[in-house]
């Protein structure tokens, strides 16, 4: 050994517990353009033919499992997504609403959050001040 964490063993350069060098073969095994970000068994395959680690299959593994290409890249295995589907045009006004919070503002007359109740079909809203310590049952108040 000579200081830099390889060790030449059965024709494989054997890598101590130094990951800055298994992420540089990793680089070079699985990222190159060569290499074409080939998988989990085929990166292995690839590095396994020169070198060798303790534990080299989950290292290889958590790499290529954070691998942001890889994850950009990879092939959607559930089925396809269905049609959209609108909501219905409510009949009257307030028969169907939409409600939010917004959260975090600055103390004013002691809130710091409003309610929002928007009604779906002529667009009316209403704002009402409250906390960010707000229930689901003071929410419920809010809106009756």
């Amino acid at each position: 050994m000579d200081g830099s964490g390889l060790v030449l063993r059965e024709g494989l350069v054997y890598i101590l517990a130094v990951d800055s060098i298994k992420l540089e073969v990793l680089r070079e095994c699985h990222d190159a353009k060569f290499a074409g970000h080939l998988g989990r068994d085929k990166t292995l395959e690839l590095v396994s033919r020169n070198y060798y680690w303790p534990g080299m299959w989950r290292f290889v593994k958590e790499y290529v499992r954070t691998c942001e290409t890889c994850a950009q890249n990879k092939a959607s295995r559930h089925a396809p997504y269905g049609k959209l589907h609108p909501l219905p045009i409510p009949a009257r006004p307030w028969q169907s609403v939409s409600m939010d919070f917004i959260m975090e503002l600055p103390p004013s007359s002691g809130y710091n959050a409003i309610y929002v109740c928007i009604d779906r079909l002529t667009k009316m809203a209403h704002f009402i001040p409250t906390t960010t310590e707000v229930t689901a049952e003071d929410t419920a108040t809010l809106y009756c």
